[in-house]
């Protein structure tokens, strides 16, 4: 029969600990790589729609056209169901028009619980240049 000493059982136990929070961290790295690693969208015309989780870049400068004065260059519709990232990719959206990128609820209300991000880049000659609603009239 083995004896072992109270100190001995605690070092094991808390050997047992840190393998556990070892294995974790790894699968969460191996998540967080997978994530990053997910091929990108690319926006290469406006009006853009986003339905979808994903990261979204833009592959030029874009002009939308305007025509009306209320056009929206990029809507992320609010019941995509995860994270979006828009990346300008250090270009410019520029139009005449209401929203260079729309985030709206429409009636009745309906918030998107997702983060947005939406990076690197300009947005010019809207009235808007980012707009998130959760109702009400967009642009106005």
């Amino acid at each position: 029969m083995h004896t072992f000493s109270r100190k001995t059982l605690l070092t094991a136990a808390l050997g047992l600990i840190m393998s556990a929070f070892s294995a974790h961290a790894g699968q969460t790295q191996s998540v967080t790589t997978q994530t990053a690693k997910s091929p990108s969208i690319k926006i290469s015309a406006l009006p853009y729609t986003i339905t979808a989780p994903g990261t979204y870049v833009l592959t030029g400068n874009l002009t939308g056209s305007g025509a009306s004065g209320y056009e929206t260059a990029i809507y992320i519709a609010p019941t995509t169901p995860g994270p979006v990232v828009v990346d300008l990719n250090g270009f410019t959206i520029d139009a005449n028009g209401s929203s260079g990128v729309l985030m709206y609820g429409g009636s009745p209300s309906v918030a998107n619980a997702y983060p947005v991000t939406i990076e690197n880049g300009t947005i010019i000659n809207y009235l808007y240049g980012v707009y998130a609603s959760t109702g009400g009239t967009p642009g106005v």
